[in-house]
Order: structure tokens, then C-alpha cells, then sequence
């Protein structure tokens, strides 16, 4: 993607997160003007209205213009919910950012392809309480329309970072006594016997690809998640980072 190609992103949840954070630039907000005259004349739309309220706000107070449109003119940009925002690309941390973290819990994610996928993973690592995440330098693209809606506009608010050298990323690690968790089979804790306390990075890889062997040689544990019942079959990714992630939050309660 050029670094000038603009983003559509679409729905409050989305757009809120964009416009109070400094990971883009916002170009305008856009408002369907029909639906929006709507929901400001209904007594029973105050939860939406108060959505409306709060982009006006924050689009006031950044000096961000707001543009009104025809519902055919909003229908013909594939977007929902009736508000949207012309962006620019994501930015990221540096690495150093990461390692700079007090007591951090860090993910890195590999191998997970599907868009939608990698917005449910990172809602559910944002809810169990993640201070970072890490992604290969070729998934910096993945932050899109896709992955704003799916994880309810959080990927527009988390603390990520693009790692070229997982090795020497993985090497500061552990010298600033972060633990490497990676998920799998092979020579592995059932993960309710692994401590997984921070300072933590703990790795999920998704179904087709999973975790490079590159990076489990780098662990200084590898879990799994034990099953009711005896199956030689795995959790999907979206569910099985669901399970660790708030393994890791009651472990550290």
C-alpha cells in the first residue's frame, strides 16, 4: 500500500477510535444526513445521539471537517452504520517503544491470514488487558477497514509495533526479563500449569501456518490449552487466543 493511499473506515466504534488517537491522519468525517436527521428527532435513539454528539466533539476540538451526504452517495462506499472517515495509512511503535513498556504483556501474532480473524484476536487480547502488539514487518497492511470493524475500533487505539528482527527483537526480551511464551503441542505445559506472569510475550500463530519453527525455538516455555475431551483437533485461532488471554488476566490478578 502507498503511504498516501487513503482508508475508508466506517461505523462509530471505528471512527472514534481513529479520531482520538494519533495513529492517523483524518482527511473528514463523513455523516449520512438522512439517517442522522433521523436518529437527532427520535426520544429513543439517545445512545446513538450521544454518538453523534461525542464525533461532532472530538471533531471540533481537532479541527476535523465533517461532511454530510446523500444515503445513495453513502450507500455506494460499502460502509455501515452511517458515519465513516476518510483516513490516511496506520502508523506504528518502534520496537524500542515495546521494549520500553513497565511490566508489559506483549502479543505476537503469526500466521493468522484472515482480516477478520486478526480483528477478533486483538479485541479479545485489548479486553484481557495487552500493552502491546508486536506484528512481522509484512502484516503492517492488515490494518484496514476489515480489522477496525471487527475488532470494534480497537486496532485503532492499541500500542503496535512492526518487528523486522524477531531474533534480536526476542534477544532484548529476555534481557529486560520479559518471558516468550509460544503456543503448541510439541514439548509443551498444559497452559494452567504455566505460570504466565509478566513481564510476558506470549505468540499465537494461526491455523494454516502456525508458529515458525524460527520463533519456537526462541520460547522460554510452549503451552497448550487442554480439552474435555480427547480429539486430535484445535481450537481456532480467534478462539484459542480468546482462552489464553484471559488465562494470562486471571493469572495476574
Amino acid at each position: 500500500m502507498n503511504k498516501d493511499e487513503k482508508i475508508m473506515l466506517s461505523g462509530y466504534l471505528s471512527v472514534i477510535g481513529a479520531i482520538t488517537n494519533e495513529f492517523r491522519t483524518i482527511d473528514y468525517v463523513l455523516i449520512e444526513s438522512e439517517r442522522y436527521e433521523k436518529i437527532k428527532k427520535s426520544k429513543l435513539r439517545k445512545p446513538e445521539q450521544n454518538q453523534y454528539r461525542r464525533i461532532f466533539d472530538e471533531c471540533k476540538k481537532k479541527n476535523i471537517e465533517v461532511r454530510f451526504t446523500l444515503t445513495s452517495d453513502f450507500d455506494g462506499l460499502k460502509t455501515s452504520g452511517g458515519i465513516a472517515a476518510s483516513v490516511s495509512e496506520r502508523t506504528f511503535l518502534s520496537t524500542d517503544a515495546v521494549l520500553k513498556s513497565d511490566n508489559p504483556f506483549i502479543i505476537f501474532i503469526e500466521g493468522v491470514e484472515d482480516p477478520y480473524n486478526f480483528g477478533y484476536i486483538l479485541r479479545s487480547f485489548y479486553l484481557a488487558g495487552v500493552t502491546a502488539v508486536v506484528i512481522p514487518k509484512f502484516k503492517y497492511n492488515f490494518f484496514n477497514e476489515i480489522v477496525a470493524k471487527s475488532s470494534a475500533g480497537l486496532s485503532e487505539t492499541m500500542d503496535i509495533a512492526i518487528c523486522d528482527d524477531l531474533t534480536a527483537f526476542c534477544a532484548e526480551l529476555k534481557q529486560n526479563g520479559v518471558k516468550i511464551v509460544c503456543t503448541a503441542i510439541e514439548n509443551s505445559v498444559s497452559m494452567y500449569d504455566a505460570s504466565l506472569k509478566k513481564p510476558l510475550m506470549l505468540v499465537i500463530g494461526g491455523e494454516k501456518r502456525g508458529i515458525s519453527r524460527s520463533v519456537l525455538e526462541l520460547a522460554d516455555e510452549v503451552v497448550r490449552i487442554d480439552y474435555a475431551v480427547k480429539k486430535n483437533i484445535s481450537l481456532p485461532a480467534v478462539s484459542a487466543s480468546a482462552v489464553l488471554a484471559f488465562e494470562v488476566y486471571r493469572k495476574n490478578q
